[in-house]
């Protein structure tokens, strides 16, 4: 399976475990992350008809990441034939996950991602997660009176009612929601800086909700977990991934 995302730090956070936890189930998958930090949706189409050679380049080989600089978004799609596209949205404006027209170029970016490698690619959506409530952060703060999970329902009424409807978008994947079931269970932060995902248990949780999202496989299989994580751990975070795909916009599990 061949799975590429069109993204930035979050993607980068989603898929940062996925090679290993694929590779514990016995799986074989090509993974491979267009990064710019913060990139939204209309910055991904522009510099896909601009063909512009703007992005990090991450793939998955020989048991490590390794990083292309200055690399085209058609250069990556065009470099092998892709399973899964994966489009990410993002931005350090708390408005671009809630407002519809952060997203008006979505069909046009799938119409593009289509026409260049086919229609019968299949294209996910990684919906992002709340930020942890902090004050440096203006978007919560302005937008939601520092209320988390004010802006997670508005976050994912959005994905649900208005991406998850885009023509051409097969599914979605809810990181955000399964983060939030996460901390409905744990006390511990699942960030590293309010906004970007904790390097080990966050950014498992939205691996394993990613994997369960796009391909059904059964994660309660998964054994390896990034060393700071112990079984019970290992165990809340399928708990909170499979909820998640089950129910992809409310928070669904029970401490």
């Amino acid at each position: 399976m061949n799975i590429l995302s069109i993204g930035n730090s979050f993607s980068a956070d989603t898929t940062w475990h996925l090679p290993k936890i694929v590779a514990d189930l016995g799986k074989e998958a090509y993974i491979a992350n267009l990064y710019i930090g913060g990139c939204p949706i209309g910055y991904h189409y522009l510099n896909a008809i601009d063909d512009v050679p703007v992005y990090n380049y991450y793939t998955w080989e020989a048991d490590k990441w390794h990083i292309r600089e200055k690399t085209r978004i058609s250069e990556a799609i065009r470099s092998r034939k892709w399973d899964w596209i994966n489009i990410q949205h993002g931005s350090k404006d708390g408005r671009c996950y809630t407002q519809p027209v952060f997203y008006k170029h979505l069909g046009d970016l799938i119409a593009w991602v289509r026409a260049e490698v086919g229609q019968d690619v299949k294209i996910s959506f990684n919906m992002a997660w709340a930020p942890e409530p902090e004050k440096e952060h203006h978007e919560m703060v302005a937008l939601f009176g520092n209320d988390q999970r004010k802006m997670y329902e508005a976050m994912t009424a959005l994905t649900r009612d208005l991406v998850a409807t885009t023509p051409g978008i097969d599914r979605i994947s809810p990181a955000g929601t399964a983060i939030q079931n996460a901390r409905a269970l744990l006390t511990e932060s699942l960030n590293r800086d309010h906004f970007h995902l904790s390097y080990g248990l966050g950014r498992y949780i939205a691996a394993l909700t990613f994997l369960k999202a796009l391909t059904g496989w059964d994660i309660s299989r998964v054994n390896w977990t990034p060393e700071t994580m112990d079984a019970s751990l290992r165990q809340t975070a399928i708990r909170c991934a499979e909820a998640a795909v089950r129910n992809p916009y409310d928070v669904s599990v029970d401490k």
